[in-house]
């Protein structure tokens, strides 16, 4: 085995024999790619997850946007409806207050010619009789006949007497407008039926729906009010309440339809205002829970766009994941593949490479006065006897063998490579100049190598190089 004698050299005498560049300063192409791939592929991936996940969220929006669309449509519909059935109890009343008033005509009527008078005794059992049939067939809550003063034109029992009395300010001015309505009125024809008015009002503090038509019945006693007729008015109502009510939510479909004098429905409930036909003042709320198709599809909709979004969400994760894990292994492959770059694959010291780019680091740090930095060649000489009488195996393992037992004897700071087959190059920076330490290092290198390596020979040539190291 041999050591050269060390010997200090410059730069330019170095850079001629290790050549020129450092590996640890320049970064291969290969890695600038993957490192460009890396991040194309997270943000591939992540531009992937987050257009998933909007798409979700746009299908999820549209699907409340249209539901709260149909809702809105559903629910004024309803109120369309209602307003609708209103509509027609006004003009069920409108029709039905004249067929009444045309019975009440026919029995007063007859009655008047037999009796040659006004209604008396039977005639008014006989009209009353009929009032009750007319409420009782036709529905509603109450009918009076008034003269054209606007009182009661029959005798009724106390009772009734007493709920005329209470509705009558109310009635009056519907009895007015109909006077009025009557004025240059040439009598009833097919085109032009007999006039009536019908209002919506509050009476009785209930919601309600009353009507007025007149009647004429012949009479010969003195003060008729025209051509020997007297003036009667018919005035019926029914309530909007009640079995009224029960009736719409049946037929319009209306889930808990009730009746109140405010709007005090929750918030799954909506209210429809009942306004009275003179005054437009409201005259009560119809308070139901309404139907939302809207709200059912979103319902359904939502457990598989949840699911949906999880689903997308898991697999962007999951993704990302697998991403994250192969970019490790590619990461690891790249620093293995860095690390035998600037490294023997046999010792595993810094190969030229290597020592050149830290010989650099080197001469870029200033040396303090009385220390300097050595290069030390060495060499093992009759190597390729060893190779050759004994194989490559046994060869390598004399490398192994030989490294581990310079490696004792340097320190931390110091750079041991191989730069050959049999040759090695140590760096010994920062150490002083005056007491020649380098020399005592290598004089205990060529110390250990000189040690036969018998043993481990034997070993390698047995078939054990697995042993040597």
């Amino acid at each position: 085995m041999l050591l050269e004698k060390p010997f200090v050299i410059n730069q330019s005498q170095y850079l001629a024999f290790f050549g020129e560049g450092s590996v640890l300063t320049r970064q291969h192409p290969q890695t600038r790619a993957y490192r460009a791939s890396w991040r194309s592929s997270s943000s591939i991936l992540l531009l992937l997850g987050l257009s998933g996940l909007a798409i979700l969220g746009l299908v999820f929006l549209a699907a409340v946007w249209a539901g709260k669309e149909s809702d809105a449509a559903a629910l004024d519909r309803q109120r369309t409806l209602v307003n609708s059935r209103l509509q027609d109890q006004v003009d069920r009343v409108s029709h039905d207050v004249r067929l009444i008033g045309a019975g009440y005509t026919s029995l007063l009527s007859t009655r008047s010619k037999a009796l040659g008078g006004e209604p008396q005794g039977a005639d008014v059992r006989s009209a009353e009789a009929f009032g009750r049939i007319a409420t009782t067939v036709f529905g509603y809550n109450a009918a009076f006949l008034l003269n054209s003063e606007g009182k009661l034109a029959l005798e009724s029992d106390p009772e009734a007497a007493r709920r005329f009395r209470w509705v009558r300010p109310l009635l009056l001015p519907m009895l007015s407008q109909l006077k009025a309505n009557q004025i240059g009125y040439a009598g009833p024809s097919q085109s032009d039926p007999e006039p009536t008015t019908v209002e919506l009002m509050r009476l009785e503090g209930r919601p309600s729906v009353a009507g007025v038509v007149s009647i004429e019945v012949p009479s010969p006693e003195p003060g008729a009010e025209q051509d020997g007729y007297a003036k009667y008015y018919l005035v019926v109502f029914r309530f909007l309440d009640g079995s009224t009510l029960d009736t719409l939510s049946r037929e319009q479909g209306l889930a808990g339809a009730r009746y109140a004098r405010t709007a005090d429905q929750e918030l799954s409930e909506v209210a429809f205002q009942i306004e009275a036909s003179a005054t437009a003042e409201p005259i009560g709320f119809i308070i139901w829970t309404p139907d939302l198709p809207g709200s059912r599809v979103v319902g359904r909709l939502i457990p598989f766009l949840s699911g949906a979004g999880l689903l997308v969400a898991g697999l962007f994760v999951a993704l990302m994941g697998l991403l994250r894990r192969s970019l490790r292994e590619l990461s690891a492959s790249e620093t293995q593949a860095r690390h035998l770059s600037v490294h023997d694959v046999l010792t595993g010291l810094p190969n030229r490479a290597l020592f050149s780019a830290r010989f650099e680091q080197c001469l870029g740090r200033s040396t303090s006065r009385g220390r300097q930095s050595v290069i030390a060649l060495i060499d093992l000489d009759k190597f390729k006897e060893v190779n050759d009488v004994h194989g490559h195996s046994v060869g390598d393992g004399i490398l192994c063998a030989a490294v581990d037992r310079m490696s004792t004897l340097i320190r931390p700071g110091d750079t041991l490579a191989r730069i050959g087959g049999d040759e090695f190059a140590l760096l010994l920076p920062d150490i002083e100049a005056a007491q020649d330490a380098h020399l005592a290092i290598c004089d205990r290198i060529i110390a250990t190598l000189s040690n036969p390596f018998r043993s481990r020979v034997k070993l390698l040539s047995s078939g054990s190089a697995a042993q040597l190291a």
